[in-house]
């Protein structure tokens, strides 16, 4: 008994085109292969045509950016520094022995 692509593809939280990238699966012929060895209901050939077809990208024309000035980073207000909890400290003390 086979399952249904859509249960398995659900259970892994993929789409039909994410599992082939994953597997990589370059054909309609591999990935029916490869569902029936999982003993998954393998699509129609209809249904994988956009994925196997799709070309490659084009390549993108890199422009080089201009760098921006780096800011200087201020030390988070959450730091405290020894003094300070000692002198917490001490002053939380006094305020108990009262």
């Amino acid at each position: 008994m086979k399952i249904k692509l859509s249960y398995f593809l659900g259970k892994k939280r993929l789409t039909l085109e994410g599992f082939c990238k994953k597997s990589g699966i370059t054909s309609h012929e591999e990935l029916c292969g490869c569902l029936a060895d999982l003993g998954v209901c393998t699509p129609e050939k209809s249904d994988t045509k956009k994925i196997f077809t799709q070309g490659k990208p084009k390549a993108k024309k890199v422009t080089p950016q201009k760098s921006l000035p780096k800011k200087k980073s201020s030390k988070s207000t959450s730091y405290m520094s020894k003094k300070t909890t000692a002198k917490t400290l001490e002053a939380d003390e006094e305020k108990l022995e009262k």
